[in-house]
């Protein structure tokens, strides 16, 4: 069992406190295991440590989806973190890479990521309309 695994069934069992431990632990060994702090992300409950996670996720990969969402949710509205309840599902794509025990490689993408086009889309002001 991978040490993220572990950290995921932590988390989903509600134990916040042993799941953010493990991650700590894999991330003092890698800095750059991008998976631990989109996990931990999850994990935290204090913005400024959430918006951390979120960031070393842009560093790793400047066009991660979901990074660039919950920046961007965190930037634009007054966000009240749960601290209780279901923690957010871990995606199933990532635990099967953690299951297998394989780490991707992150390759430049060519163009922004649809994501981000439509999170950049709707913060781009509207111009005004001729004759107004």
């Amino acid at each position: 069992m991978s040490d993220l695994y572990l950290a995921n069934m932590y988390l989903e069992q509600g134990d916040r406190e042993n799941a953010a431990r493990e991650l700590e632990r894999i991330l003092s060994v890698d800095m750059d295991n991008i998976h631990a702090w989109r996990l931990l992300a999850h994990v935290l409950t204090s913005p400024d440590e959430i918006r951390e996670c979120w960031d070393n996720v842009l560093r790793l990969n400047p066009r991660d989806p979901e990074a660039i969402a919950a920046l961007k949710a965190m930037e634009t509205q007054s966000v009240t973190f749960i601290t209780e309840g279901t923690p957010p599902p871990f995606p199933e794509e990532d635990m099967q890479v953690l299951e297998r025990g394989d780490m991707p490689v992150f390759e430049e993408e060519t163009s922004p990521s649809l994501e981000y086009r439509i999170a950049t889309e709707a913060t781009r002001p509207v111009p005004p309309k001729k004759g107004d």
